[in-house]
C-alpha cells in the first residue's frame, strides 16, 4: 500500500521548470533548450522507475496501463522539444555565421589600425579570441545538429510525429484552450496519476486505517494543487510567448525595409562595407530573436496540448 501512496510523489518529481525564452535572448537559447530536454529525460526515467515499482494487483492493471500511456505521451512531448531544439540550432548557426563574417572583417581592419598605431595589441587579441570562439561554437553546433537531425529523422513518417518537417523555424498556431481555468479542468480530469490516486483511495477506504487514508488524501490534495498551479504557469507562459511572437511578427516587414535601405545606402556610397555588415548584423540579431520567439511559442502550445491530455510537462 505504501507504493500506492508513493504515486503522489510523481507530481512532486514533475517540478516547475517553465521559464520562457524571451525575444531578447539569442546564443544562450540552445543551452536553455538542452536543459529543458535533459529535465524531460530525467522525468521520463523517474516515471518509468515508478511504473516498474507499482504492483499491478494493488494499483490495478487498468491504472498501470493508463500510467504507461502517460509515459509514452511524455516521451512524445520530449521528442517534439528536441525537434524544435534542432530547428533553432540550425537558425542559430546561420546567425553565428553572420557574426563570424562581421568579426573577420573587423579583425582585418583592426590589424591595419594596429600597424598605423590607432589601436593596441590587446584589442586585436580580444577580437581574435571572439573570432576563434565563434568558429569553435559553429563547428560544435554543426556536429550536434547532424547528430540530432539523424535522431529526429528516425521517426519521420511515424504516426504522431507529423510535426517533423524540414527543420525550419515553425509557424506557431494557437492553443486550443481559452483560459487557465479551462486548461486546469482538462488537466485534472485527464491526469493519469490523479486517476490512480483516486482509484487507490476508493479501494483503500474501509480496508486500511484512517492514518494511511489521510496520508493518501493529503497526497491527492497536494497533486491537485500542483496541477492547478501548473495550468496557471503554462497559460501565463503561453500568453507571454504569444505577446513576444506577435510583436516580432508585426515588426518583420520593418526589418526587411531596413535591410533594403542599408543596401541602397551602400550602393550610393553613403556607408562603407563594414558599416553595411554591422548594420545588417544588428537586424539579423532581431530576426534571430524572432526565431527564438517562434520556437518558444511553439513549445508553449505543445505543452498546453499535452496538458489537455493530462500530461504534465515543465509547468
Amino acid at each position: 500500500m505504501k507504493k500506492i501512496i508513493a504515486l503522489g510523489a510523481l507530481a512532486i518529481m514533475i517540478f516547475a521548470f517553465a521559464t520562457p525564452v524571451t525575444a531578447q535572448e539569442t546564443p544562450s537559447d540552445t543551452i536553455e533548450f538542452e536543459i529543458r530536454i535533459a529535465t524531460l529525460e530525467a522525468m521520463l526515467e523517474s516515471l518509468m522507475a515508478q511504473l516498474t515499482a507499482i504492483p499491478a494487483p494493488a494499483a490495478g492493471h487498468a491504472a498501470v496501463s493508463v500510467q504507461r500511456q502517460e509515459t509514452e505521451q511524455l516521451e512524445r512531448l520530449m521528442f517534439r522539444f528536441q525537434y524544435y531544439g534542432v530547428c533553432f540550432a540550425i537558425a542559430q548557426n546561420e546567425f553565428l555565421a553572420h557574426h563570424q563574417a562581421l568579426t573577420e572583417r573587423q579583425l582585418a581592419l583592426e590589424k591595419i589600425r594596429l600597424e598605423l598605431g590607432f589601436t593596441t595589441q590587446n584589442n586585436l587579441d580580444d577580437l581574435t579570441a571572439v573570432f576563434n570562439n565563434l568558429e569553435s561554437q559553429i563547428e560544435l553546433n554543426h556536429e550536434t545538429i547532424e547528430t540530432q537531425r539523424e535522431h529526429v529523422n528516425t521517426r519521420r513518417g511515424r504516426q504522431g510525429y507529423e510535426f517533423i518537417r524540414d527543420f525550419a523555424i515553425p509557424t506557431p498556431g494557437s492553443a486550443s484552450v481559452n483560459s487557465a481555468d479551462e486548461l486546469r479542468r482538462h488537466l485534472t480530469q485527464s491526469n493519469a496519476t490523479l486517476t490512480v490516486l483516486n482509484s487507490a483511495l476508493n479501494q483503500a477506504r474501509g480496508h486500511i486505517n484512517w492514518d494511511e487514508t489521510d496520508l493518501m488524501e493529503e497526497q491527492r490534495d497536494l497533486l491537485l494543487r500542483q496541477l492547478e498551479l501548473a495550468a496557471i504557469t503554462a497559460w501565463n507562459n503561453y500568453q507571454s510567448a504569444r505577446t513576444q511572437h506577435d510583436l516580432a511578427v508585426s515588426e518583420a516587414p520593418l526589418l526587411e525595409t531596413r535591410l533594403n535601405l542599408i543596401d541602397d545606402m551602400y550602393e550610393l556610397g553613403e556607408i562603407s562595407t563594414i558599416d553595411k555588415m554591422a548594420s545588417r548584423f544588428a537586424i539579423y540579431a532581431e530576426q534571430h530573436a524572432a526565431d527564438a520567439a517562434a520556437i518558444t511559442l511553439s513549445m508553449a502550445i505543445a505543452e498546453i496540448e499535452f496538458m489537455r491530455r493530462g500530461i504534465l510537462g515543465f509547468a
